[in-house]
């Protein structure tokens, strides 16, 4: 896990080089009840500035869900400065949401 920084206008930073020029690209949410064996995931990938998005709902047993027992978020990013990938995930647990980088 690695954690969440931000510049002097709050915001966001490349989790690796500290650039500003990150760009979000699809958006995953994993819906559940809590422990609930199924998860609903819905996935929106932008396509072109001309294109709507394209958004998928499909059942999985929860993998890739950032939360272990509920709702949770993940946002994929690209920097414009280094090469690398990663995600914004936000997870409920217990009452309490957490925020973290992941590769």
């Amino acid at each position: 896990m690695i954690g969440i920084k931000v510049g002097p206008d709050e915001e966001l930073l490349c989790p690796h080089c500290g650039s500003i020029s990150i760009h979000h690209e699809h958006v995953k949410v994993f819906s559940r009840s809590e422990d609930e064996e199924k998860v609903a995931v819905t996935t929106i990938t932008p396509t072109t500035r001309e294109a709507a998005s394209i958004t998928s709902v499909q059942t999985t047993a929860g993998k890739g869900n950032p939360s272990s027992r509920r709702h949770g978020l993940s946002i994929s990013f690209r920097c414009e400065q280094c090469p690398e990938k990663f995600e914004l995930d936000i997870a409920q647990h217990k009452g309490s949401t957490y925020v973290s980088w992941k590769r």
